[in-house]
């Protein structure tokens, strides 16, 4: 960042006033400095976000690189910067974990192609008949679809999907029993998906099959191994889990100890009109706050940038949470509530103008929403303390010799 330094707010308006004549910066700033109009000229000076000046640093994390400041009052007097450059210092926790979510990310798109490719290949879903079903619906009931003996869905060379199977299959899902479930009209949701999972699970089966993968010898040892941990969790179902009970005292006490685990995200709602510069950006907000209509302005305000260019953010009132967007724009609309305008500087010089319509404070799920979930955590952790604690009764009578300790 290069800036400029007066004692006199007079002397930074003459400066100010040169700028906009077509001055170039740095040579003015040496000339102002060499004739003590400005107290001082720093050239390029690699500056971290901590050691500025907060009236400063407020001003320079909105600017965008090779843009100049207004005049910025502070504690020591006024200055006219210039952002030269914006760098980030290298974090290698941040860097592993971008690296991360950047596999992550490319990893699920690569499947969810393949996933489509095979389900086009050997699958055929019956739409008509998974619109049919109603499993809130006292007719015929739940328990009937549960042998319900419709084809929900073709694979190609195999036994068909039925709504029985289905049925079953969601049914696993809800550990209370799915009465609750049909009480709060929570099964329908969930019968696409259901059926996505049965489908994805036959079609990446029947490719493996076909490409010989069931031959590998790393395929064998998975089968070993899951043989092995069936043997185990038959075990566990037989031994250890008849004894295992989730009180709902015990589940809603949990709940209220872990609120933030089940909060829902904060989500806004806002529309925006993006700008090469910030004066346009400024003066947009400035004709929202007069009464113009938000859509006559997006027809008419200059310096609009397009939207559908690359790497330009969409705000077209659609809910947005919160946390997923990035951590310059958190920030530009943190408290915002409905009826708010926002400018917000991007780091790549863009400039949004932005009209918050809706703002939904996050908060928690209602109790009866997660129980399923709750039950099921506290559950699994019981399960684990008992095998743990029938391992230590079996240790504790077995001959038991160990030569090589960590």
């Amino acid at each position: 960042m290069s800036s400029v330094f007066f004692e006199r707010e007079d002397d930074a308006k003459k400066m100010q006033q040169a700028l906009a004549a077509g001055k170039d910066f740095l040579e003015l700033g040496r000339q102002l400095a060499a004739e003590k109009t400005a107290k001082a000229l720093e050239e390029s000076k690699d500056l971290k976000a901590k050691d500025v000046e907060p009236a400063i640093a407020s001003v320079v994390e909105k600017m965008a690189v090779g843009s100049v400041s207004p005049i910025v009052p502070f504690k020591s007097g006024f200055a006219i910067l210039r952002l030269e450059d914006t760098r980030y210092p290298e974090d290698p926790e941040a860097l592993a974990q971008a690296k991360r979510e950047a596999f992550k990310k490319k990893t699920l798109q690569i499947l969810t192609a393949k996933r489509d490719e095979l389900v086009k290949k050997y699958a055929k879903v019956h739409a008509d008949v998974l619109s049919q079903i109603d499993y809130e619906s006292k007719d015929p009931g739940f328990d009937a679809l549960l042998k319900d003996k419709r084809v929900v869905a073709e694979i190609k060379g195999e036994d068909a999907i039925t709504v029985g199977e289905m049925t079953v299959t969601l049914k696993q899902q809800f550990y209370h029993g799915v009465q609750q479930a049909i009480e709060s009209k929570r099964l329908n949701a969930k019968k696409a998906s259901t059926l996505d999972d049965l489908v994805y699970k036959r079609v990446f089966r029947k490719e493996a099959l076909r490409l010989g993968l069931d031959k590998t010898d790393a395929y064998r040892s998975k089968v070993k191994n899951y043989a092995q941990s069936v043997v185990f969790g038959t075990f566990v179902e037989k031994a250890v889990s008849p004894d295992v009970k989730v009180k709902d005292e015990e589940a809603r006490t949990y709940y209220q100890q872990h609120l933030k685990e089940f909060e829902l995200p904060e989500v806004v709602k806002m529309n925006g009109l993006v700008f090469g510069d910030r004066s346009n950006a400024e003066k947009a907000i400035e004709e929202l706050r007069k009464g113009t209509e938000f859509q006559w302005l997006s027809a008419h305000a200059e310096g609009q940038v397009d939207q559908g260019a690359e790497g330009v953010l969409t705000f077209d009132g659609k809910p947005l949470t919160t946390r997923d967007l990035p951590a310059g724009l958190q920030k530009a609309i943190s408290g915002a509530r409905a009826g708010d305008l926002r400018l917000y500087a991007s780091p790549d010089g863009l400039f949004y103008a932005l009209a918050v319509q809706d703002v939904v404070s996050s908060k928690p799920q209602p109790y009866e929403d997660v129980q399923d979930i709750v039950s099921r955590r506290l559950y699994n952790d019981k399960v684990r303390q008992a095998i743990e604690d029938y391992a230590q009764k079996v240790r504790a009578v077995s001959d038991v010799k160990i030569y090589l300790n960590s």
